[in-house]
């Protein structure tokens, strides 16, 4: 333990580390609603998220910034009693900053180097998540329940630095956007580039494992 450290990394060059690094901020949430005379609840909230930052020893990005969160609600909420109904909709906005995410990343060029590509968490600089849901609940009696959800999101990537995809390194499938140049480039006996990785600009993609449309029906008896 220690400050002022060094560690190697994947190229063999000392890298300074701080192994007693902390992160804490205070986030504030402030909430606003309306009973409405038949039965409805309106509201509005902001709030702020927080997750600590990263110390990722052995690579090139030794201290992995925190995650930062704005998050706007409006919501409303409606009893509907002579239809046994009851309705709990909202609409969202994210904006995260340095929103944290593992992946390959190629580290700049040193003179006498040799550039290869190596996972690690890294920060996006942008990300925005918009969404809505929607929650209703019949009860025609007390032992019955009928549960239909609906939601909708959209967590885009505003802005990224070159990323390497996984599945696609040389960035040759259909929409890639490269930036920069080749790392580790491997070429045949023609010359033509057949190894290596290259960064995406990521700019209006949206977050893997994020399905847009999200369906839920449930009977409780």
């Amino acid at each position: 333990e220690g400050t002022g450290s060094f560690i190697v990394d994947a190229l063999g060059v000392n890298v300074p580390t701080d192994r007693e690094k902390s992160w804490d901020k205070v986030t504030p949430k402030v909430l606003v609603e309306y009973k409405t005379p038949n039965e409805g609840l309106a509201y509005a909230q902001f709030m702020q998220g927080f997750k600590s930052g990263v110390i990722n020893i052995g690579s090139l990005n030794e201290v992995i910034d925190p995650e930062n969160v704005d998050a706007y609600e409006i919501g409303w909420k409606q009893n509907f009693p002579d239809w046994y109904l009851t309705v709990n909709s909202d609409l969202y906005f994210y904006d995260y900053k340095g929103y944290q995410v593992p992946n390959a990343v190629i580290p700049s060029p040193i003179p006498g180097q040799p550039v290869s590509a190596y996972t690690a968490f890294l920060n996006l600089p942008s990300v925005q998540t918009t969404g809505f849901e929607i929650e209703t609940t019949w009860a025609p009696t007390e032992e019955f329940q009928l549960l239909l959800n609906y939601g909708y999101t959209n967590p885009e990537i505003k802005d990224t630095s070159g990323l390497v995809h996984s599945a696609d390194p040389l960035a040759r499938l259909p929409g890639a956007k490269p930036v920069g140049s080749v790392a580790s480039a491997r070429y045949n006996a023609a010359g033509v580039l057949v190894d290596g990785s290259i960064g995406q600009d990521l700019d209006g993609n949206i977050l893997p494992f994020s399905p847009k449309n999200k369906v839920s029906l449930n009977a409780l008896y």
